[in-house]
């Protein structure tokens, strides 16, 4: 048998490159990259739970390291796994090994970023979250100054509401202006009556002024402690129990508000007020009239001295594990960081199993090239 080939094709084959079938060696390619990311991913974690796990005794600070080592070395094990025998699986088409890698490098990267960003990120989310009661306790002193005007507004209703029955009694006594009869008679009693008790809510408004102002003021230096408080210790959990201890003064001086001043018994007043009438025939002053203008400028005023408008919200919690989620307007880099480290450890996978994909089309192409060479040199044997 002869070999009909020409020179063209030979010189081909033996320009062809030299192949080597020697697998690449992956065994400890990018180790000290996964070592540093495994790093990254402990102090991550160890952050995290530090921010999270309440207490502040050795056990739990021993809990923080442990959870943190466990941690690193977990996804240290886990990253060489699915380089180091995962790739070459992949790289050989196997899709079980695949969604595995896959599954993992997800699963590591949502887990452990959540986690890390919870501790990188727990001081700003949780310095935000101290001040809100900060603004709450000051919204509360300047709204008990108001509602201390308010009440004194009320209180110079009530006298002016009495000094105006203590004309008219006068009137009543010298004239009968009322009811057309001068002298004292049970008219005149109830009228007295009712002037002694505006005067007396005229005193517990003017007091009640005075009080608020007072608790303002106790107010006001209670929140300049906890704003002191919180710029010294920030959002530790110690400095959490001490924040919460002013706080929680602060919502006292509140309660004891409560009951201060008696609505019910004013409106009851009121409504007395409105319902008088002029007995023993009509002088030439309207006493319902002029009574129900009084109760008419009083009740207008009442809803002020509700007290809801100045109620201190609870004490916010600890920060959760997922509280970052909600203000990656302000820890977007440290986000960013995070699932940036883990991004890497996929690009590299990605690159090593195109890499092996890429060293068996090569040793399959050798092969080609060496069954093609035997083949020449067999019918160059024949001729």
């Amino acid at each position: 048998m002869t070999y009909s080939g020409s020179q063209e094709d030979e010189t081909d084959l033996r320009s062809f490159p030299p192949i080597t079938r020697s697998e690449p060696p992956i065994e400890h390619r990018y180790n000290w990259v996964l070592l540093l990311i495994s790093l990254f991913i402990m102090i991550g974690v160890s952050m995290g739970v530090e921010a999270t796990l309440p207490g502040d005794d050795i056990a739990r600070n021993f809990m923080v390291l442990f959870v943190g080592v466990v941690a690193g070395t977990l996804s240290f094990a886990a990253n060489k796994v699915a380089f180091h025998v995962g790739s070459k699986l992949a790289s050989r088409g196997d899709r079980i090994a695949i969604a595995l890698c896959a599954a993992w490098f997800i699963g590591l990267g949502a887990t452990v970023g959540t986690i890390g960003l919870t501790g990188v990120g727990h001081d700003i989310v949780a310095a935000e979250q101290l001040r809100r009661p900060l603004v709450a306790m000051e919204r509360a002193k300047d709204r008990l100054l108001s509602s201390g005007s308010q009440t004194s507004g009320i209180g110079s209703l009530a006298s002016a509401a009495s000094s105006d029955i203590d004309s008219l009694v006068s009137c009543e006594i010298r004239g009968g202006c009322i009811s057309g009869r001068s002298g004292v008679g049970r008219q005149v009693s109830e009228l007295r009556s009712i002037a002694s008790r505006l005067r007396a809510f005229e005193r517990t408004f003017e007091g009640s002024k005075r009080k608020r102002s007072s608790y303002a003021a106790r107010l006001a230096k209670l929140a300049a402690d906890y704003e002191e408080q919180l710029g010294v210790g920030g959002a530790s959990p110690k400095n959490r129990a001490a924040l919460l201890k002013i706080y929680s003064q602060a919502r006292a001086v509140l309660t004891d508000l409560e009951g201060e001043t008696n609505g019910a018994a004013i409106g009851a007043l009121v409504s007395e007020l409105r319902g008088f009438r002029s007995r023993n025939g009509v002088g030439r002053i309207n006493l319902s009239a002029r009574l129900r203008q009084h109760a008419d400028r009083i009740e207008e005023a009442l809803p002020t001295l509700g007290r809801s408008e100045i109620e201190l919200p609870s004490f916010p919690g600890p920060v959760g594990i997922t509280a970052a989620w909600g203000h990656l307007d302000k820890v977007w880099p440290y986000a960013l960081l995070l699932f940036g480290l883990e991004s890497i450890v996929i690009v590299l996978w990605i690159m090593l199993v195109r890499r092996l994909v890429a060293w068996r089309e090569h040793l399959a192409q050798l092969e080609s090239v060496e069954a093609a060479q035997s083949s020449h040199g067999a019918r160059r044997h024949d001729e």
